[in-house]
Formats: C-alpha cells, structure tokens, sequence
C-alpha cells in the first residue's frame, strides 16, 4: 500500500503500537507477505492494519444482520400461511384501523348527530369486545382449523365495522362495535399462536420483525387517504368501504388451500 493511497490525515492521527502477533487471517497474511517500504515506521504500517480489522469485524457484523434477515424472510416465504397472512393484512390494517383512527370523530357528529359522549361510548364498546373475544378464545385447550376462524374472525370484524356506517339505530352501531372489537380478538390471539407454533424459536423474533413492518409501514398513507376521503366523501362511506374492503381482502387469503385447511 502506497502512503498517496492512505485516507487523508490518517499520518496526523495516533497511531497503534506494532504488534504483528495480534492479528490472524488475511491480516496475518498480509504482515507477513505485503510489507511495503513506504511506510515510514511500522507502527504507522500497523495503525492502517489496525483500521483494516475494525472494518472487517464491521463489515461481518452487517453480513450477520443481512444473514439473519435472509433466514426470517425464508421462513415467511416457505410457509403459505405466513406470507399470505403478512400480505394481505398489511392492506386490511389500513381499511380496518384508518377508519377507526381517522373518521369516528367525524361518523359520531355528522352521522350519528351525537356529541363527545357518543364517541367516547364508542371507545368503550371496542376494548370490551377485545375482552369478551379473549374470554371466549381461553375456553379451548387447543384451537383447531386456525385459518378458517382467524381469517372468519377478520371478515367478521370488517363487517362490524361497515354497519357503523349504515343508517341503523345507534344500539345497533354499539353492538356492531363489540362483535367488531371480539372478532380482531380472536384473530388476533389465532395469529400470535400460529406465529409461536410454526416459527422456530431461534427464528421468531425476525418473522415478528417482518410481521410488525407489514402490519405498519403503510398505515401513514392510510391515514392520510382516510382524511381525504372522508373530506371528500363522508365519513359513513369510508367506513363501509373500508369494512367491505376488509372483509373482501381476508377472503381473497381463503382461495389459498393451505390457509383454508390450516388446522
């Protein structure tokens, strides 16, 4: 190696002391056989060396990171259920959650004509849905035909949510709310379980990792077509829309024959 070829200032920065013994491998290869007289000390020779390692120890933590990465995407894509359930769920969160997050402010005043009141029993009704659909769900030792129930639990809860922009009785949009927030429940207590049941442990944490990027990266266009939609449209349509499209969207997942007979 050439002195022009060093970083600049490299010659200004304190440098190691030589101690050739420290280094293995290519490195040890290269002491030995590419000293260069260029260099005016060897301690100048082994400062460059020294930076050389740290880089290949960087450089190998990175292919260990690419590496782990590799072995979760192959377990997602070599089971159906999985890639499948990613795929299609990184749409239907946003035509399940957008709506809820973006337009029941605007369903409770200018649909349902009510007040803070309204919407904040509208909050309510949500979680305890969740409760009573983990109460039903912790009944069964073991749960069987998972992908029937679960994708059945998601067109449930997309259906749920598409009457609350019917014109129908506000006791009628609170029990709609309920089934809604029971039926995600259900599916999600299935998903978590299909996750620790057919992911390897050593390898549940990188399938989790794609599972949460599905599920999040595209619900900030989400939110901001909801706004605009319910701008331009109204909220009662967005949340029929948005429910018909879920529950339409899980049953596309359904076509698939390893999903359907999923025990």
């Amino acid at each position: 190696m050439r002195q022009e070829d060093l970083p600049e200032g490299l010659e200004d920065e304190e440098l190691e002391p030589a101690d050739p013994n420290q280094y293995s491998g290519p490195l040890e290869w290269y002491w030995h056989f590419q000293q260069r007289p260029d260099f005016e000390t060897d301690s100048e020779q082994l400062g460059v060396l020294s930076r050389l390692e740290r880089l290949f120890g960087e450089l190998a933590e990175v292919e260990a990171r690419v590496s782990d990465l590799r072995e979760g995407l192959a377990v997602v894509a070599g089971s159906p259920i999985l890639w499948v359930t990613i795929l299609l769920f990184s749409l239907t969160n946003i035509t399940l959650a957008a709506p809820f997050a973006v337009a029941l402010p605007f369903l409770v005043k200018d649909h349902l004509h009510g007040d803070v009141r309204t919407l904040g029993l509208l909050y309510a009704v949500f979680p305890i849905g969740y409760v009573l659909g983990g109460l039903w769900m912790g009944r069964y030792p073991r749960l069987r035909w998972r992908g029937l129930v679960s994708y059945g639990g998601a067109i449930v809860a997309g259906l749920g949510l598409a009457v609350l922009g019917a014109n129908v009785p506000l006791a009628v949009i609170l029990l709609a709310a309920l089934i809604n927030g029971a039926a995600l429940e259900v599916f999600g207590l299935i998903w978590t379980n299909i996750l620790q049941t057919v992911v390897p442990g050593d390898k549940l944490g990188r399938v989790a990792s794609f599972d949460m990027l599905g599920s999040f990266m595209l619900l900030p266009i989400g939110y901001g077509l909801t706004g605009w939609a319910t701008e331009a449209l109204g909220p009662a349509l967005v949340f029929i829309a948005g429910g018909l499209l879920t529950a339409l969207i899980t049953a596309l997942g359904l076509l698939h024959p390893a999903v359907r007979r999923f025990d």
